[in-house]
């Protein structure tokens, strides 16, 4: 397997975006960092249904387990930027 870098084409990024998607992992997110403050994400877009479009924020929706209430300790993170850019951690 190659190496892969972050500043390589967007094509793999748009690629596990649209997988994502389609698994239902994924929400747009209207929400504005000066709006949350330092907290947790506390899931206001969550079930909101947004439309998926450059003015909002693409959040990986976090579960719960049967042990742990993941989305209590870390929250849903942003994997896409409302400016476009892609989070760092989806290349993981």
């Amino acid at each position: 397997m190659a190496i892969q870098y972050q500043h390589d084409p967007l094509s793999l990024y748009q690629q596990a975006l649209a997988k994502l998607k389609r698994d239902n992992a994924i929400y747009a997110c209207s929400c504005k960092r000066k709006q949350l403050g330092p907290d947790l994400y506390p899931g206001h877009c969550r079930d909101a249904e947004l439309h998926f479009n450059q003015d909002y924020s693409i959040r990986v929706r976090v579960e719960n387990s049967d042990i742990y209430s993941l989305p209590d300790s870390v929250g849903d993170s942003i994997i896409k930027r409302a400016d476009g850019l892609f989070a760092y951690h989806l290349e993981q």
